[in-house]
């Protein structure tokens, strides 16, 4: 194939780039549902840091994409900004690896979606940007005058762009929300009681919770001694000391990484409540604060407010 055949499609490629770069970006830095977005996806468990370390990287990452998805767009195309894409891409296929391997259940946050987890698709997404970045080593002319030149160009470009900001599969996940809500089957509010976490992965929020740090220095084991799970929330039981006497700690951990979340009651042979963290904690559960909508309580009680049942061996 001759070479002159792709120069047209490599001066559109800057374009593309930009606008997707920029897309993603503004998902991460700008969108309402960013906050949402980044509790859902595998970012969080990925880097293992609490929510305000996790916000400022994920922020961090959407402002370099719109820097550099502006340089792209900017004329007058350079190799320099076509380089920096590729890096970009080639760190984007990294992150999918990683996160699918620490949290497979989970979406990958990257371009302001968070309804299913990471799957081929996302790997074919990031593997065209790596191609789209490598083509628009070539590119000569500035993106609009080549338009100009070969109007054909535009269509192109806006199918490229459908595919790589996911536009399709953003609509048919609109579609099918529409459907749901107008039969009252609305599933959002069960993302987080459905999702798939660990126990391990549940131990790693804990274990970097302020509420888990308050109380380590009481708790005599460094395993659960009981845990279940109900809805939204995983309750873990360790055994702990008070003053001298026996307690057990229970904590209240949400199955979105939320470790801001994490709640802690220390309970008695009674029962009674000895030390709760925070002091003014009530079971404030996260999927209140997500989707606007009260989750079930604890089966065998409330790691957050009063005392709980005797406990028992849960899922």
């Amino acid at each position: 194939m001759d070479p002159s055949a792709l120069r047209p499609l490599a001066d559109i490629q800057p374009l593309v780039l930009g606008v997707t770069l920029a897309w993603a970006g503004w998902a991460k830095t700008f969108s309402p549902r960013s906050t949402e977005i980044l509790a859902k996806s595998a970012f969080p468990s990925l880097i293992r840091a609490d929510m305000v370390a996790g916000r400022r990287a994920y922020f961090g990452v959407g402002a370099i994409e719109i820097i550099l998805g502006s340089l792209l767009v900017i004329p007058p195309p350079l190799k320099t900004e076509s380089l920096l894409a590729i890096g970009a891409a080639v760190g984007f296929l990294v992150y999918l690896a990683l996160a699918r391997r620490a949290a497979p259940d989970r979406p990958c946050g990257c371009l302001g979606t968070d309804t299913s987890r990471i799957t081929w698709e996302d790997f074919a997404r990031a593997l065209l940007v790596l191609g789209t970045a490598v083509l628009s080593l070539n590119a000569q002319r500035f993106w609009l005058s080549a338009m100009m030149d070969d109007p054909w160009l535009f269509g192109v470009a806006g199918i490229e762009l459908m595919v790589l900001t996911a536009i399709p599969h953003r609509l048919i996940a609109r579609t099918r929300l529409t459907k749901q809500q107008a039969t009252g089957s609305d599933t959002r509010a069960t993302d987080c009681a459905t999702a798939g976490v660990s126990l391990a992965e549940t131990l790693r929020q804990l274990r970097q919770s302020e509420a888990f740090h308050a109380v380590a220095a009481r708790l005599v084991s460094s395993s659960p001694s009981d845990h279940w799970r109900d809805g939204c929330w995983r309750y873990l039981a360790f055994a702990a000391t008070y003053e001298g006497q026996q307690a057990v700690a229970v904590f209240a951990v949400p199955t979105v990484w939320y470790p801001q979340m994490v709640r802690v009651v220390l309970l008695d042979n009674e029962d009674d409540v000895l030390l709760r963290f925070p002091e003014d904690a009530k079971p404030v559960l996260l999927v209140e604060t997500v989707h606007g909508n009260t989750p079930p309580r604890a089966r065998r009680g409330e790691a957050t407010e009063g005392a709980v049942a005797p406990l028992s061996r849960g899922s």
